[in-house]
């Protein structure tokens, strides 16, 4: 995987390209990516694409991209949880019997 990355953000690919390269599916080309990371190497991306980046700013840049998808996704689970809970909750319905108590 890594010989198929550039260096620098002008010079990104994407899944796409490494899919056909490789010629694996994108989960490969992903936890390939997460694998390389998780090893230390300075691999970074964005909506342009993938590549090896060249300073610790670049690294650092990527990290905060990645934080706040994290975040975002993870308001829309707690978000889609509650609404799951709502859904489960029993319905409670008041009967008009015509007539109010006193």
């Amino acid at each position: 995987m890594l010989v198929h990355l550039n260096r620098g953000r002008d010079a990104a690919v994407t899944i796409g390209q490494l899919q056909e390269r490789l010629g694996v599916n994108r989960r490969i080309v992903e936890r390939s990516i997460e694998e390389l990371r998780a090893n230390g190497r300075p691999i970074c991306s964005d909506a342009g694409g993938i590549w090896i980046a060249d300073t610790a700013d670049e690294v650092r840049a990527c990290a905060d991209r990645l934080n706040r998808r994290l975040v975002t996704q993870y308001r829309t689970v707690r978000a889609l949880r509650a609404t799951a809970a709502r859904m489960r909750a029993p319905v409670v319905v008041q009967q008009d019997l015509g007539w109010e108590a006193t």
